[in-house]
C-alpha cells in the first residue's frame, strides 16, 4: 500500500497536514458470509472503512434487511468491549476486557471479531 499524500493548509501560519486519501484507499471490501451451524453461505457484500462505519454493497434477497440492521447496529456503536488479559495477582480463569473506541487502531479487528461471535457474519477479503 502507497503512503497517504498530504496536502497543505495555513492555519493563523501554522501548516496542518490533511490526508487526501482516495475513496479506494479508505474502504475495504469483504464477502459476507454466514455460519449456520457447520455451513456457510454467502448472503452479500460489505465495505468497511478505516473508521469501522459498514457500507452494503450488494445482499442477497433473502438477508438485505437482516444485514441491514446488523449495518445499523454495528454503525451505532462508538465503543466496543475486547478480550484483555486478566491484571497481573488475579485468580486463575478470571476474566478481563477493555474498552475500545471506534477512534482506536484496533476498532474494525474488534468489530470484526464481534460481528462473527454474536451474529455469525465473517467478513472474507472480497476475491474477485
Amino acid at each position: 500500500m502507497r503512503p497517504a499524500r498530504f496536502s497543505r493548509r495555513a492555519v493563523i501560519g501554522v501548516a496542518l497536514a490533511a490526508p487526501t486519501l482516495s475513496r479506494a484507499q479508505e474502504m475495504q471490501v469483504f464477502d459476507a458470509i454466514l455460519h449456520e451451524g457447520s455451513a456457510e453461505r454467502g448472503v452479500g457484500r460489505v465495505a468497511l472503512d478505516q473508521r469501522g462505519r459498514l457500507t452494503i454493497v450488494s445482499a442477497a434477497p433473502d438477508r438485505a434487511e437482516w444485514l441491514g440492521r446488523v449495518q445499523q447496529e454495528a454503525n451505532a456503536a462508538e465503543t466496543m468491549q475486547a478480550d484483555a488479559p486478566p491484571p497481573p495477582g488475579a485468580p486463575p480463569s478470571t476474566d478481563a476486557g477493555r474498552i475500545v473506541r471506534r477512534t482506536d487502531a484496533d476498532f474494525t479487528r474488534v468489530l470484526r471479531d464481534y460481528l462473527r461471535t454474536y451474529y455469525g457474519l465473517e467478513l472474507r477479503p472480497a476475491q474477485g
